[in-house]
């Protein structure tokens, strides 16, 4: 008797027992509504799929108010502009996303540029792709022992977060280690205002040349390019406090010596000496070599020339002149005063003195 009533307790008068006994019933009958579940696995199921709701709402929002989210985004509003100065020279209205909206050519050098299908493209690809496009037009030359420079401005508009600005500056700065033309070059960075912007653009000059102009007296207050400004390595030092100039890497500068060398051994100069320095040279050994080897280029060969071009010396002239042979002319220049003079005065070495003097005029 005591084991029946036991039993009574346990199951009969078990609510939760007699709960579950009655759904089970009801499902076997085919009677349970579709909607109805155990309490607990409905419960377990709720909270289940709201942590699952939450966690989804979260990612969502974070992809879409994330102001630097890759892909394209149709985004109008400008949240930075962007200056590229190379000697063309563009202006990029860039999104809070990080892509390029709008692109201005801001000189003659410019529009001679296509760059309309670069709309839409993330602001360091478009600026790779800007540098890349001015070295296949001629304007710059990264294969060559010329140290290149390209300014890039980022002005920040007006209530926008500054760190805009900076993570704009560190996706530049990372593409440099993906970009075969971004190492082939000095690239410098520059933060500037919106004074800045606005007195650049009531002198119709780009802010990036305004702000490097700005930091040294200019002779007759002349705008210097991008190239004369950084052929003067007294320029280069003025603006270290404003600028991040990431220089071209070690490893082309090697590379474009041993194009160098490799013409010069065609050209029957012995480089033997200076693929030895090349192969021991350290940082610094590097940029001295560079310049050694860019002057022995730019010397006048044994009839008084030179690869650019002076034809101060050039035998072709004289024979129309005095009538002497082509052969006469070319002995009578052999180690004369005029070819010596010509090496002295036309190395590429002496830019620092040639850019300042150009941008004088």
């Amino acid at each position: 008797m005591n084991q029946f009533k036991k039993s009574i307790k346990e199951n009969a008068l078990n609510e939760d027992v007699m709960f579950a006994n009655i759904i089970q019933r009801a499902e076997n009958d085919g009677l349970r509504s579709a909607w109805a579940k155990a309490p607990k696995e409905s419960s377990m199921k709720k909270r289940s799929l709201f942590v699952i709701g939450l966690a989804f709402v979260l990612t969502f929002a974070i992809f879409i108010f994330n102001p630097l989210s890759s892909g394209k985004d149709q985004s109008k509003v400008v949240a930075a502009v962007i200056s590229v100065d190379i000697n063309p020279s563009f202006e990029l209205s860039v999104n809070p996303a990080g892509l390029v909206i709008k692109i201005d050519a801001l000189n003659d050098d410019a529009k001679t540029i296509v760059i309309t299908d670069l709309i839409g493209d993330p602001v360091e690809e478009v600026v790779d792709a800007i540098i890349a496009l001015s070295a296949e037009a001629g304007f710059i030359d990264i294969t060559d022992l010329e140290d290149d420079y390209v300014v890039v401005s980022t002005v920040v508009s007006e209530g926008i977060s500054a760190e805009i600005g900076d993570t704009l500056q560190t996706r530049l700065h990372d593409r440099i280690q993906l970009s075969d033309t971004l190492q082939c070059i000095n690239l410098v960075q520059i933060k500037a205002t919106l004074q800045e912007q606005a007195l650049a653009r009531g002198e119709d000059v780009p802010v990036g040349l305004y702000v490097i102009n700005g930091m040294i007296q200019t002779q007759d207050g002349v705008m210097l390019s991008v190239k004369e400004f950084f052929s003067n390595s007294d320029n280069k030092l003025a603006i270290q406090s404003r600028a991040q100039i990431t220089e071209i890497t070690q490893t082309q500068i090697r590379e474009r010596l041993e194009i160098a060398l490799d013409k010069m051994d065609l050209d029957g100069i012995d480089t033997t000496e200076l693929r030895t320095r090349l192969e021991n040279a350290g940082s610094l050994d590097l940029v001295k070599l560079q310049s050694e080897v860019k002057t022995q280029m730019n010397k006048p060969d044994d009839h008084g020339n030179n690869e650019n071009g002076n034809g101060s010396n050039s035998p072709t002239n004289t024979p129309s002149e005095n009538g002497t042979s082509t052969q006469e002319s070319n002995q009578d220049q052999l180690g004369s005063p005029t070819g010596e003079t010509g090496g002295l005065g036309n190395p590429e070495s002496g830019t620092s003195t040639g850019g300042s003097g150009s941008g004088a005029h």
